[in-house]
């Protein structure tokens, strides 16, 4: 974004128009992605990604009491 009034219209059409999220989904299984974190409020992204791929493991940032515990779960989900 060069101006303010750019990204203002960027926002507004990000946050106005629904997403395929089924899409997204598998868009990034696609493309290698082996595990999802949820970084916003609540966990339905997350559990809509258990449901579409319960191999792949999810989960949502409200998950865990901070940092160390996100840090532990990547590391151990790593192998």
């Amino acid at each position: 974004m060069l101006n303010v009034e750019a990204g203002l219209d960027k926002l507004a059409a990000q946050i106005s128009q629904t997403i395929d999220w089924a899409a997204c989904l598998e868009a990034c299984v696609e493309a290698g992605v082996d595990r999802f974190i949820e970084l916003g409020p609540g966990r339905a992204l997350a559990n809509m990604t258990s449901e579409a791929y319960p191999k792949i493991p999810a989960r949502g940032l409200e998950d865990f009491r901070g940092l160390d515990g996100v840090r532990a779960w990547l590391a151990k989900s790593q192998g």
